[in-house]
């Protein structure tokens, strides 16, 4: 199986610190990856809010890298982003259209409040669909918003 799409799944980790490590760390690990990726000619698929404000950004670093390395290819990096998060990034959407494919879930990102847990579980269900691969890194045991971690 030839692999050209790789998703991506990253979040903070609510005990990286007894590991000895930082979430600059694992933000670091994520830019030298998606430089590799890139620069092989992968496109990356990635779950995530490019507007997210509580913690480092990974989707918009990854946006970043890129515009860095993928001048003007379209779908370098595959966004997908559930209801309601979906709903006020019509600017994002346009800024990124160089490089990015916006992928909102529902479809038309007309969802219903208290059912990002079923948004998130479609989310992963359409990525796992889409992606050749997959890369793990980090994430929460506790307080996330989906069904599981």
């Amino acid at each position: 199986m030839k692999v050209e799409k790789v998703a991506i799944s990253v979040s903070e980790s609510d005990n990286i610190n007894q590991r000895g490590l930082t979430i600059y760390h694992l933000r670091d690990f994520i830019i030298e990856l998606c430089r590799f990726l890139f620069v092989k000619g992968y496109k990356i698929i990635y779950g995530g809010n490019i507007k997210y404000n509580a913690g480092l950004n990974f989707a918009e670093a990854i946006m970043e890298l890129a515009r860095t390395y993928c001048k003007n290819e379209k779908d370098a990096v595959i966004n997908y982003v559930v209801f309601p998060y979906c709903k006020n990034l019509k600017d994002a959407f346009e800024e990124y259209s160089d490089v990015v494919k916006f992928k909102p879930v529902p479809e038309n990102c007309q969802g219903e409040e208290g059912k990002i847990g079923e948004y998130l579980s479609e989310m992963r269900r359409l990525m796992s669909n889409e992606e050749d691969a997959r890369i793990l890194a980090g994430g929460k045991t506790e307080g996330y918003s989906g069904k599981c971690p």
